[in-house]
């Protein structure tokens, strides 16, 4: 769902700044967290999170129940069935303030623009035998849509200017993990992540009366590599601790940039191509979790998680754009209650979940952070299990207001 946005009209003066956006729009604009390379919703992604971890919170370090583990902490593998695959569907949606020529200066809104993504973000299988687990999955990893805004601009009835633009993209990763049960109480893992992906963001600018235009389209094709992986310390029948990393890594670009301007009245039409090699050194992340078993169906999560964005740097098509990024500490918790139910003389698991993040994002102006509520339910019978979860978010610190959501339905199958 990618809604169009209702623009106030401005004076055709203004417009005549777009010609020198291109240039000067980076280094006179503070747009926080949606630069161009932003993920919707949050920049602080490790993994995918499924249903269940949803709806606790978004904690996951020393609990995950299903195979989307091995891209978070792999060492919980052993924790697994012998065999089980999971298939997630998602619905995010951000709303955003400031973002390219959306609210810097020459085209404004007089709400907050929002845009939902519905996507299947997962898909994974996994196998335990003898100690060992081994896991294999797929994930989109984030997501760089934005709304699309198509303006136009009137003298009296006569269309006198139009201005569209429109960005999308996708970060998706193939994950390969394998974790080992040590002895009763340790266990370790390791995964190995490739990434894929692409990027297009494109504007027109037409004065339609003298079929005046200028255009601008800019594509990239992302690669990369990291490792993660974790430990997982069984201290108790009822307390379990885990401990995460993610190793720094470069996301590398090929890119295609292609200007155009073009006046009939002159017989003018001018086309500049520039390729270049683009890139996005992105922070090592580090974390601890405890999941601890109250009661026989109740148990509470804690997550901590490290994220080194004062390390970030993006170089750009051959130029370096500043990103005055600090580090930062995002807390994650959550609770879940087990109650039973009889369907057909079946026994069937319905966990209930809450929980709650504390999100801070990494840019110094504004400073801005993320306060999210979540819950969540599933059945679970012996061979399937259907899981539903939700986050709502709302922002503080950036004045603007924003709220965010993420809704998932996660089918797991297990023997």
């Amino acid at each position: 769902m990618k809604p169009h946005i209702k623009v106030k009209r401005i004076s055709a003066i203004f417009f005549c700044l777009l010609i020198f956006i291109p240039a000067a729009i980076s280094a006179q604009t503070i747009l926080g967290q949606y630069e161009d390379e932003a993920p919707l919703r949050t920049w602080n992604v490790l993994g995918v999170t499924t249903a269940s971890q949803i709806g606790m919170g978004d904690t996951g370090f020393a609990s995950v129940r299903d195979c989307s583990a091995a891209l978070v902490n792999p060492s919980l593998l052993t924790k697994l069935p012998k065999y089980s695959a999971v298939l997630n569907a998602a619905y995010t949606m951000g709303h955003m303030h400031k973002f390219s020529f959306i609210n810097t200066g020459v085209l404004l809104t007089e709400k907050n623009p929002a845009l939902g993504i519905y996507s299947l973000n997962y898909f994974g299988i996994a196998m335990k035998h003898k100690g060992w687990g081994l896991a294999a999955s797929t994930a989109i990893l984030e997501d760089y849509d934005r709304p699309q805004v198509n303006s136009e601009i009137y003298f009296g009835d006569t269309l006198y200017k139009t201005f569209s633009f429109k960005q999308q993209g996708t970060l998706r990763v193939f994950n390969f993990a394998l974790s080992r049960r040590i002895n009763k109480w340790i266990s370790a893992g390791i995964g190995i992540n490739l990434l894929t992906g692409s990027f297009q963001k494109e504007w027109e600018d037409e004065w339609v009366i003298s079929e005046i235009s200028i255009s601008d389209l800019k594509t990239l094709d992302f690669s990369g590599f990291y490792l993660n992986g974790g430990l997982l310390f069984d201290l108790t029948d009822k307390l379990a601790v885990g401990a995460v990393f993610r190793t720094p890594f470069t996301k590398n670009a090929s890119g295609e940039s292609l200007s155009e301007n073009y006046s009939p009245g002159g017989n003018t039409f001018i086309q500049i191509r520039v390729n270049n090699e683009s890139y996005f050194k992105q922070p090592l992340v580090i974390g601890a979790g405890v999941n601890y078993q109250l009661f026989n169906d109740l148990r509470i999560a804690l997550d901590m998680s490290f994220f080194n964005w004062a390390s970030y740097e993006v170089d750009y098509f051959g130029e370096n754009w500043e990103r005055d990024f600090k580090n930062i500490l995002k807390i994650n918790m959550g609770i879940e209650y087990e109650s039973y139910i009889e369907i057909f003389g079946h026994t069937i698991t319905v966990p209930m979940w809450l929980g709650f993040a504390h999100d801070p994002q990494p840019m110094r102006r504004p400073n801005s952070k993320y306060s999210y509520f979540s819950l969540g339910s599933g059945l679970r019978g012996k061979n399937i299990s259907l899981d539903i979860g939700s986050m709502i978010g709302f922002e503080s610190g950036s004045g603007n207001k924003l709220r965010s959501q993420k809704w998932t339905m996660t089918l797991g199958f297990h023997i």
